[in-house]
């Protein structure tokens, strides 16, 4: 009888957090924040790509050299993060 209390008792203590979890999901609206977030690491990363290439592309007076020095690193397999 008290065996059975207790797993009765473990068991809506463990469903509780589900239901707590649930009701911060929709309350909070936690989805729409994630997808929030995704937007702007999304939009960081090209930022921080562009003035990587930017600044290491400073010392390029022509286009030839822009593009010469893009080969070199289109051929060495290098991203603006590398």
């Amino acid at each position: 009888m008290l065996n059975e209390r207790i797993s009765k008792f473990l068991f809506i203590l463990g469903m509780a957090g589900w239901v707590v979890s649930l009701v911060l999901i929709f309350k909070l609206n936690i989805a729409n924040e994630v997808e929030d977030l995704k937007k702007h690491i999304q939009v960081k990363t090209a930022e921080n790509a562009f003035n990587i290439v930017s600044q290491a592309l400073q010392d390029k007076k022509t286009d030839e050299e822009i593009i010469k020095q893009m080969e070199i690193w289109f051929s060495t397999g290098w991203t603006a993060q590398t």
